[in-house]
């Protein structure tokens, strides 16, 4: 089961980095200052861009026991995990990509992964392999 639980981590944590590669050579991240990005407040518009990012994250954030949710975007936060009610709060902005989106939620799954999976020395484990001293 350990070595498992350290191919599915070693897995994910290539999937992020690939994906986190793609959006820096696109250059698509946008203004995260937010003072010249309208947020998306039409309750519809949120649900359609969050389902068209969400196809494209082939992790479903449920098999870890968390929820997506979309809300207007904010300054400054494009996502974040609430570990005390399991849900990952996606921001959404005018103009946002859907596959920027998309390595927004991969980027929480992965920190909701970690939070239910791994511990201590898995996570040293894998610092040790990235080469990140002690």
């Amino acid at each position: 089961m350990r070595l498992r639980r350290s191919s599915v981590l070693l897995a994910l944590c290539g999937v992020c980095a690939v994906v986190a590669a793609i959006a820096l050579v696109v250059g698509t991240r946008g203004n995260d200052s937010g003072s010249s990005v309208r947020a998306i407040t039409d309750p519809a518009e949120l649900e359609a861009r969050g389902r068209d990012a969400l196809a494209l994250v082939a992790f479903d954030a449920s098999r870890v026991g968390y929820t997506v949710r979309f809300a207007p975007g904010r300054p400054n936060i494009r996502a974040q995990i609430d570990g005390t009610t399991n849900t990952i709060s996606v921001s959404l902005r005018d103009g946002d990509a859907p596959h920027v989106v998309a390595h927004d939620i991969a980027h929480e799954v992965g920190h909701a992964y970690d939070q239910t999976h791994l511990t201590d020395a898995d996570r040293r484990a894998y610092l040790v392999r990235r080469g990140v001293p002690d």
